[in-house]
């Protein structure tokens, strides 16, 4: 599973680097910062993250984005002790006229990543690492500020997994979460 992700994050990365290379006149990029209230079980770990994305437009039309996502840690002593997302995703833009505000849907992968604290049946804390392909979709609005500044929400349904015990065994949870993206996006170059 991990040579497979891999391989997708390195053919990604290529495909990227040349449409980079062929449209970097015309052009924008953006970093950006957020934060993220979800919804779902979200077994042992906080309903806030924070992030953080970069964004390629390879065209007037559609735009490349690349984001980590960092989910609060469980308060408890057992639960999920780190869950970060690193998602892909390819925005269709639709300005307005006035180009003051953009809306996009988006499609993207993630690799959703977390350890976890888990007790036995003699009290014994133990630690396990997960790491799950977790595909994403999902629509967003930029609200131009100025010309180098905008804010960013979007709206994203994302598959999280979760591991849960019952009766000594173990098992995979599917779970889609929705989250509310709130953050703000800055545009480098003119």
């Amino acid at each position: 599973m991990k040579n497979i992700f891999l391989k997708l994050v390195v053919i990604v990365f290529i495909i990227t680097v040349n449409i980079a290379a062929k449209a970097q006149e015309k052009g924008d990029v953006a970093v950006g910062g957020y934060l993220t209230v979800g919804s779902g079980k979200g077994e042992g770990y906080g309903r806030g993250g924070i992030g953080a994305k970069f964004l390629y437009n390879a065209s007037n039309r559609i735009r490349l984005a690349a984001e980590f996502d960092y989910w609060q840690k469980n308060k408890g002593g057992i639960g999920y002790k780190n869950l970060h997302n690193i998602n892909m995703s390819v925005h269709l833009l639709f300005p307005n006229r006035s180009k003051m505000v953009v809306f996009y849907p988006f499609v993207g992968v993630g690799r959703e990543s977390k350890k976890i604290a888990t007790t036995n049946i003699n009290g014994v804390i133990s630690t396990k690492k997960f790491n799950h392909i977790s595909p994403l979709a999902g629509a967003g609005i930029d609200f131009k500020l100025s010309t180098k500044l905008a804010l960013n929400t979007e709206l994203r349904y994302q598959q999280m997994y979760f591991e849960t015990t019952y009766g000594g065994r173990s098992s995979i949870i599917h779970d889609g979460t929705l989250n509310l993206v709130l953050g703000l996006v800055y545009k480098f170059g003119q």
